[in-house]
């Protein structure tokens, strides 16, 4: 899965990339390169999971 963000600030976009890790983990990338973060397929199966990945992104400063 990749999508691409559109920001506010330089650079003005970003592209987030989930690579599968393993059968229950996505790594997750930024522009290509691995960020030390890895998220759960679980993450993504409710949509009220989406809020708290998309939180943790945004708190390690991946969303700008």
């Amino acid at each position: 899965c990749k999508f691409t963000l559109n920001r506010r600030t330089d650079p003005s976009t970003a592209e987030i990339e989930y690579i599968t890790r393993d059968d229950t983990t996505f790594y997750v990338m930024r522009d290509g390169e691995y960020t030390g973060l890895y998220a759960r397929y679980n993450e993504f199966e409710k949509e009220e999971r989406l809020f708290p990945a998309w939180k943790t992104l945004k708190e390690h400063g991946l969303l700008g």
